[in-house]
């Protein structure tokens, strides 16, 4: 009898059991509460993440009745992204570094929906401070949407999202050149 399963699967999901030559047999592991195994299909529901469970697999009783070897399955870590605070900054002023956090020692990969405010497209890892671009004087604002998604391994915890608007800078017009008399008022 050959036992498979898709192999680790990440907490919050499900693993999946293939290979049954003879249905109709019971599964059974070694996990306690809240683990539990369904008998009948092998699942494993309210796995707890970074605990490795041995499951078997025991024919239905007849003739033949045979119990499987032991095959381990690891619930891993999904990981999480605490919130990122949206920043809006003028043409050329800098916007401050962005230090991601969360649990399950993730990897933050991000994206960016506007590369014309100064930062790349797509990332890896903190995001350094940077002058903020992509408009002209009296112009209108450009904003990116940043997604930020953890991965511990392979799997992925969901997704944040934050935006970074640069304000364009006023086109600010003084008139013409005026020469005058000193003590004389002058009208801008």
């Amino acid at each position: 009898m050959i036992l498979q399963f898709t192999g680790n699967y990440c907490s919050g999901g499900t693993n999946t059991v293939t290979g049954i030559a003879t249905p109709g047999g019971t599964f059974t592991f070694n996990g306690t509460l809240p683990a539990t195994i369904d008998a009948s299909t092998g699942v494993i529901s309210n796995g707890v993440a970074g605990t490795t469970y041995q499951i078997t697999y025991t024919t239905p009783v007849g003739v033949c009745q045979s119990v499987s070897a032991p095959v381990s399955v690891t619930v891993n870590t999904t990981p999480t992204i605490s919130a990122v605070s949206n920043q809006t900054v003028c043409d050329g002023a800098n916007f401050t570094a962005i230090n991601f956090a969360g649990t399950g020692a993730p990897t933050f990969n991000w994206t960016n929906t506007n590369n014309t405010i100064g930062l790349a497209s797509s990332g890896s890892g903190n995001i350094a401070a940077f002058a903020g671009d992509g408009t002209s004087l009296g112009g209108s604002a450009v904003t990116g949407t940043v997604t930020v998604t953890p991965v511990t391994g392979t799997c992925s915890g969901t997704q944040i999202n934050f935006t970074l608007p640069v304000n364009a800078l006023p086109d600010v017009d003084a008139g013409s050149d005026q020469t005058v008399c000193t003590g004389t008022a002058v009208t801008l």
